[in-house]
């Protein structure tokens, strides 16, 4: 059983009482991953909402060449593959654990059952839904107007307020997936930003150094 406390950090359930809290517990189950270790595969059966207890996960999906193309990442507290869990069809995406993983799976049925019985589950999945939607609405435009180099100052601008600091690590093959180019292609893009002064790189670490010229970069206001 999943510990009731770890539910609360998810946006769906912190205001549930205790009660209800251990009541969803009961029913849901914990699995572990290694790193690079595949936990839902695109196009199988969904059996239920799943959550990040502790690690990291890649959201993504693979192209019929074999390229990659990161979704999300998401962390301890985040929720995936909500969307199935409602409309009972099949996974939508690849996940993958991005270094050692545990996660919740909160079965489809109970799913149905929160949402039927808690209003403001229901309205909280809507508030987070539409958030998801409207960062895919700006994935989409940012592959299809935004050139390489200001797509990955915006990661890493979004990749610095996921930390409590500037420095911080992403490899350039997850940048790659994630701004749908080539590893090479964001190497020259991070040349570039350096050159510039916008970062800097040691040991396999970034650090945002001229935040401002980051942003003006990522806006495509500077070329």
């Amino acid at each position: 059983m999943i510990d009731p406390t770890t539910l609360r950090q998810l946006a769906y359930l912190y205001d549930l009482e205790d009660r209800d809290l251990a009541r969803v517990a009961e029913r849901c189950t914990e699995q572990r991953f290694e790193r690079g270790e595949l936990i839902l595969l695109e196009g199988a059966p969904c059996p239920g909402m799943y959550f990040v207890i502790q690690g990291r996960v890649k959201v993504f999906k693979l192209s019929p060449e074999g390229r990659e193309q990161i979704l999300r990442i998401m962390g301890p507290g985040e929720t995936f593959n909500d969307v199935p869990a409602f409309d009972g069809g099949s996974n939508p995406a690849s996940v993958a654990a991005m270094e050692p993983t545990t996660v919740g799976l909160i079965p489809s049925a109970e799913v149905e059952r929160l949402v039927r019985e808690y209003p403001q589950v229901a309205w909280h999945m809507l508030r987070l839904f539409a958030g998801r939607l409207r960062a895919f609405v700006d994935l989409v435009a940012e592959l299809s107007l935004l050139g390489v180099e200001a797509r990955v100052a915006k990661l890493l601008l979004v990749s610095s307020q996921n930390t409590d600091r500037s420095r911080f690590r992403i490899t350039q093959q997850d940048m790659a997936a994630m701004v749908g180019t080539t590893r090479e292609v964001v190497a020259r893009a991070l040349r570039s930003l350096e050159d510039r002064g916008a970062i800097s790189r040691e040991e396999g670490h970034l650090e945002i150094r001229d935040r401002h010229l980051l942003e003006a970069v990522s806006e495509g206001a500077v070329h």
